[in-house]
């Protein structure tokens, strides 16, 4: 935990606005409760959320968004009408349109690399052009 706090200070402070902690980080929500008071301008959120008590758990800790590397209907209907936005992850074009049509508000396109990286990325926004997505996973700058 000390480490991950660590970590996400030194990009916190150094003009990172938008931070996901990952639920296989140890002792993540306390790192994300944390995180979220001494950086309340900050956007903390959770991450490879893979059940609606972990998702619950995450809101009381202060995330104010929960990304899945699958698609959870059940902490989509949960969060749905919520201020906490809920990205579930898809692979395939078909889980790409069934989350969005079930009602999330951004897509999670998981795991990136391992389709095709860039191209795979612009294959799928020709057709779901309307569909607001975030790639994840080996994404490097």
């Amino acid at each position: 935990a000390e480490l991950a706090l660590e970590t996400a200070r030194l990009a916190l402070d150094e003009g990172i606005s938008v931070l996901e902690i990952t639920m296989t980080t140890p002792n993540a929500l306390q790192v994300t409760s944390e995180l979220v008071h001494e950086y309340p301008s900050a956007v903390i959120g959770v991450g490879t959320v893979l059940s609606c008590e972990d998702a619950k758990n995450a809101r009381v800790a202060g995330a104010k968004f929960l990304m899945s590397p699958t698609t959870i209907s059940e902490i989509l209907q949960v969060f749905k009408d919520t201020h906490i936005l809920y990205i579930p992850g898809a692979m395939t074009p078909t889980e790409v349109l069934n989350a969005h049509t079930s009602g999330a508000r951004i897509v999670k396109i998981y795991p990136v690399t391992m389709l095709g990286g860039e191209q795979y990325i612009q294959a799928l926004r020709r057709p779901f052009h309307h569909i607001p997505m975030v790639a994840s996973q080996g994404i490097t700058m």
